[in-house]
């Protein structure tokens, strides 16, 4: 009798045990299932090396670092690693803030189905790292409604101390996601630069580098040589403005850009690289261009003044006359 009472005891705390052990794994795995689904960011921006943004109203982009470090859109284009890395704060250092109330997962749902970005994140080797479906901001703009793929549960997610909506940063046109820089020629990159003033060939010049020094002419042939010699610090300081210049704005959609490149320039700069590309930039002052036209009072104009159009010979951008008129320098300047 004993030992069947021994027995039943050895039984009960086994099963107790067995049921301890089973609640606490069951508990433990439900603790890391709402840990997944919540995690929304990558441990660190190296591990990024592509983000492809898939949205309903447009072809998808696909973004790729280079380099370790440079981001290219589409293969094609160089991207604003500014605006780049704004996505990258996002799926890197966000966090949950709340839960929506069950109510509202028919409007999310529906809200992603019609208007949902899909964000797919991949590493070096190209293996996925998240798939997340970004839904709407929040009514306050304070976050921005997200859902991992593979689960079913929306969150409300924030970049915390920022505060602010999120889904703008992935849903820009191509253009903004551009770089925007039309010079970033280092000197010891540049063999020789043509500067014509079209209403002015006295002030126009080429300079190329010969191995030792630099040499500066009249860009024109009837315009006489100085007969001083030139200054080669002012030569170098101006070659060394080109190393970093940005534009204000990409303007391919500018309605007027058609009848606006069909006008004389007022400067056209011609660059050759060492390595042998040639690349052209003519210039437009803004404000002569479009107030000798006679509708001058659009929105669209004045926000340009004191501004210059530049095409580089694929696109249209405006610079601030500010920013850029240092290139602007006549030839007698360097002697």
């Amino acid at each position: 009798m004993n030992k069947n009472l021994l027995l039943l005891v050895v039984l009960l705390l086994l099963s107790a045990a067995a049921y301890f052990i089973y609640n606490k794994a069951r508990v433990q795995n439900k603790m890391s299932s709402l840990s997944a689904e919540r995690d929304f960011t990558v441990d660190s921006a190296e591990e990024i090396y592509k983000i492809v943004l898939t949205r309903k109203d447009g072809k998808p982009l696909h973004f790729e670092k280079r380099n370790g470090k440079e981001w290219y859109i589409n293969e094609k284009y160089k991207a604003d690693d500014v605006v780049v890395g704004y996505m990258v704060q996002v799926l890197t250092k966000a966090k949950m803030k709340s839960i929506p109330s069950k109510n509202a997962d028919a409007t999310l749902k529906n809200y992603i189905k019609n208007k949902g970005i899909l964000v797919e994140v991949y590493g070096k080797t190209g293996e996925l790292l998240k798939k997340i479906h970004i839904g709407s901001d929040m009514q306050g703009g304070e976050g921005t409604y997200m859902l991992l793929d593979g689960y079913e549960q929306f969150y409300a997610v924030e970049l915390p101390n920022l505060g602010g909506a999120l889904r703008s940063r992935f849903e820009q046109p191509l253009e903004r996601y551009r770089d925007k820089f039309i010079y970033r020629d280092a000197i010891e990159t540049i063999q020789s630069l043509k500067v014509e003033y079209h209403e002015d060939p006295n002030a126009s010049y080429f300079i190329r580098f010969t191995g030792t020094a630099y040499d500066i002419k009249p860009a024109v042939a009837t315009v006489p040589e100085m007969k001083a010699e030139a200054n080669q610090n002012k030569i170098k300081t101006y070659l060394n403005f080109f190393d970093e210049l940005g534009a204000e704005l990409l303007y391919n959609h500018y309605e007027k850009r058609d009848s606006l490149e069909k006008t004389l320039p007022f400067c056209t700069i011609t660059m050759e690289k060492k390595d042998k590309t040639i690349k052209t930039y003519r210039f437009w002052n803004y404000e002569q261009t479009v107030y000798q036209a006679e509708e001058n009072d659009e929105p669209a104009d004045v926000i340009h003044i004191g501004r210059y159009f530049v095409n580089t010979g694929e696109d249209l951008f405006t610079v601030q006359s500010g920013v850029f008129g240092k290139i602007f320098a006549a030839y007698p300047y360097f002697y």
